[in-house]
């Protein structure tokens, strides 16, 4: 008969205090963002959103990621629009996930310090080292690369260059994009267009509404917990 092995201490408590660290973060995406752009300050143009793959132009998914897209390009000044034919714009939207390198976690070691006393001297202890009966404990798990790209171009001229051209890509454990999308359309967008020419790390709180707070400030609550 075999018995499962019921999980030690030393595992309890890591999983423990993996949790306090957690929770006592701003949970949230942290997103690398580059902008390219010659855009004029917008005035109501209309603008049409489509998926840069024709094949996902009408399906299920695309059609709530543009939602998020119509929403942000209207609080900027423009004019989301249905219709191609209506639109003196088209925003063309590519994204994508794949798997990454793999993020190492690695445990304490067990060890305990020694020390001797000398001859008479019983609150006199001298130090000679520590031992290490348990080496530290190595994981992964597995990371996902989110990426997001739109590039913004004049209604009718499929071959002229991109009025403005926008990525974001963000590494997590998350492997669900459409739980990932609101956070990198949340980066595009953030202060747009942006500073043309400029990498910029963003962090995204989970809310995703609020102005997000850059990588370097310490976010509302607490230290950021990338998702």
């Amino acid at each position: 008969m075999t018995h499962a092995k019921s999980p030690s201490l030393r595992t309890t408590l890591l999983a423990l205090l993996i949790a306090i660290v957690t929770t006592a973060c701003t949970p949230g995406v942290s997103c690398d963002v580059y902008r390219l752009h010659r855009l004029p300050a917008p005035t109501g143009e209309t603008v049409a959103i489509v998926a840069a793959d024709e094949g996902l132009q009408n399906s299920l998914e695309f059609e709530s990621y543009r939602a998020l897209f119509q929403e942000r390009l209207s609080n900027a000044g423009y004019t989301p629009v249905a219709d191609m034919a209506d639109a003196s714009l088209i925003a063309e939207i590519q994204y994508s996930i794949r798997e990454g390198a793999p993020r190492v976690m690695s445990s304490w070691p067990r060890c305990s310090y020694r020390y001797y006393y000398r001859s008479g001297e019983p609150f006199n202890p001298q130090w000679y080292g520590y031992r290490c009966w348990e080496p530290p404990v190595v994981s992964t798990m597995a990371q996902y690369v989110r990426e997001l790209r739109m590039d913004i171009r004049p209604a009718g001229q499929p071959q002229s260059e991109p009025l403005f051209e926008g990525r974001a890509t963000s590494i997590g454990l998350n492997s669900h994009l459409n739980e990932i999308m609101p956070y990198l359309v949340a980066a595009i967008f953030d202060n747009f267009p942006g500073e043309s020419g400029q990498w910029k790390t963003i962090f995204i709180e989970e809310d995703a509404l609020g102005e997000p707070a850059e990588v370097g400030q310490a976010p509302a609550g607490g230290c950021p917990a990338t998702v």
